[in-house]
């Protein structure tokens, strides 16, 4: 069971989530027109992500890597999904699902990071 949030139009800055625990790690990662910077505490698997698509901020996002967070959103040169979810025990994936206007389309899942 995902923690969904949906996203029209664009969003504004993020505002300050919760800050990081002491057993966090921090994530940035990039591909394509997406980046996404924040944490998951190692302990309780709870994370905090803001990701944008094409520099648009789709907001912070939080929740439980147990039960994984996605995002769907349609904006005027983008739409699809993001989902960031645990595997293997120890692993943060995040699965795009994303189809840009006059740029293709991005259908897979990366690692982001092992801890």
């Amino acid at each position: 069971m995902f923690t969904e949030q949906t996203i029209t139009g664009a969003q504004q800055t993020p505002t300050d989530g919760p800050e990081a625990p002491e057993s966090s790690i921090p994530l940035e990662w990039e591909y394509g027109p997406v980046k996404v910077t924040g944490w998951v505490a190692t302990d309780t698997l709870d994370g905090l992500f803001s990701p944008s698509i094409m520099g648009i901020s789709l907001g912070n996002l939080e929740g439980n890597m147990k039960d994984g967070i996605r995002v769907k959103f349609a904006l005027s040169k983008a739409n699809g999904a993001l989902v960031y979810y645990l595997k293997n025990g120890n692993e943060i994936w995040a699965r795009l699902d994303i189809d840009v206007v006059f740029n293709g389309s991005y259908h897979d899942d990366f690692k982001l990071c092992s801890f």
